[in-house]
């Protein structure tokens, strides 16, 4: 048991539990705040969603070890708030409440900007309740996140939260059987919140991670940037747009707030979407032991699925793209999924090229969730290098490309829709390119 220090709706709060429960047990069983709801318990529903340190987040993928030290503002706190009654009483006004088991999601969700694509209505629908957005984002003054407090080590037989990646390195050189906890979207999910069975090593307070940078010859990325980091960064819009891009179309933003490029990586699952992105960049992993620092081109880091060079003892640490000038280049990252949102991936397709006249140059494909790994297309590549950009070619690279996939069936999907599905992403993103010289 650890004494958790918390501030919530502005009051300090110690609760001595173990560090491993979830920061919804916590809110509702500990501390009586029952108007954060449980609902999915993966992050989808937003009925659990809460501010911490002014950015909404899922109360049921966090354990409470991690939120010491935080803000936390829930339904019982925002609605006390001028803006939290504005917000209410538009939901109200224009039919937005039926149940109300999603409400408080809903409200803390719109306080802190509007962003509705992390938050879930069965019975409401919509329409009217983006009708109260509406009604109230001209009368409201959206809060820009806060800068968390400072986070405290926290270092326990069965959860850790160390400081620095020394100290990091040090526990994970023990026999322990420590799982490494970042942004947690994952393995909370993967275990059911039977956390009580695992050691947490969480690396969320390590203040020596390198920052979000760039160089003259490249951008470093820290294996805990979020989602919502990536996709917001100028840095990485201007050098590593389709990584930018797949950052925007993870989970909603309380999954955008919460999930972190380096647990998307290691994770290997073969359809996380960070990874064609970073493949297509030419990312190096960066990683540390207690005895050398090595880094592993991200194209060989992937073993298989959920498998990975990362050897015992090692720490992502960060992620560096080398800059490749943005004069002329084509390059997206595009998925399809059962919805366009909230969706695991059931194809993607990453591309970058530099278009010079006569075509396409150091072209770079990658494929994700159509085999065991995130996959090159080197033959599709070729052949887009040898010819003009002409309708009648990209059909052809299309096909290529489908024929490249090594798909299976499974419950998501059949490998022949998958095939389909990498063929359509390619000419949806390159047929209005066919036959217009490039831009000057």
């Amino acid at each position: 048991m650890t004494a958790i220090e918390l501030t919530i709706n502005g009051a300090g709060h110690q609760v001595t539990t173990d560090p491993r429960t979830l920061l919804l047990h916590v809110l509702r069983e500990e501390l009586g705040l029952r108007g954060t709801k449980y609902g999915c318990g993966e992050g989808e529903c937003g009925a659990c969603t809460v501010l911490i340190d002014g950015r909404p987040l899922n109360a049921c993928l966090i354990p409470a070890g991690r939120a010491d030290g935080a803000r936390v503002e829930t339904i019982e706190g925002i609605a006390g708030t001028e803006t939290g009654q504005t917000v209410i009483k538009a939901l109200c006004e224009q039919g937005g409440v039926q149940c109300g088991f999603c409400t408080p999601g809903f409200v803390a969700s719109i306080t802190a900007g509007g962003d509705l694509s992390g938050n879930l209505c069965r019975c409401t629908g919509y329409i009217k309740i983006r009708a109260a957005v509406r009604q109230v984002l001209d009368q409201i003054e959206p809060r820009p996140p806060s800068p968390p407090g400072p986070r405290r080590a926290i270092l326990g037989p069965a959860y850790a939260r160390p400081a620095t990646v020394a100290d990091a390195l040090r526990l994970l050189a023990t026999d322990a059987p420590w799982r490494i906890l970042a942004g947690g979207t994952d393995l909370l999910v993967q275990h059911e919140h039977r956390l009580e069975r695992l050691s947490l090593l969480d690396i969320t307070a390590i203040a020596d991670f390198p920052a979000l940078t760039e160089t003259s010859q490249s951008v470093v990325i820290p294996a805990l940037a979020t989602y919502t980091d990536l996709r917001t960064s100028p840095t990485v819009l201007r050098w590593a747009g389709p990584l930018a891009t797949a950052a925007a179309l993870v989970g909603g933003r309380q999954i955008q707030n919460a999930g972190t490029v380096g647990g998307n990586i290691v994770n290997a699952s073969p359809a996380g979407d960070a990874i064609p992105a970073l493949q297509v960049l030419g990312a190096r992993i960066h990683l540390r032991s207690p005895h050398e620092a090595r880094t592993v081109p991200i194209s060989r880091f992937f073993t298989g699925p959920g498998r990975t060079r990362l050897a015992k003892g090692e720490l992502v640490t960060h992620i560096e793209i080398p800059k490749t000038p943005p004069t002329d280049l084509i390059w997206f990252f595009d998925r399809v999924g059962t919805r366009r949102a909230q969706a695991i991936t059931k194809a993607s397709v990453a591309f970058r090229a530099r278009r010079h006249e006569s075509g396409l140059a150091d072209v770079s494909i990658a494929l994700g969730a159509v085999g065991p790994t995130v996959l090159e297309a080197p033959k599709t590549a070729a052949f887009l290098e040898r010819g003009p950009l002409t309708e009648e070619r990209l059909r052809h690279a299309a096909d290529l490309l489908g024929r490249e996939a090594q798909p299976i069936d499974d419950i998501r999907s059949t490998a022949r829709y998958r095939r389909r599905a990498v063929a359509g992403l390619l000419l949806r993103n390159l047929l209005p390119l066919a036959g217009r010289p490039p831009c000057s």
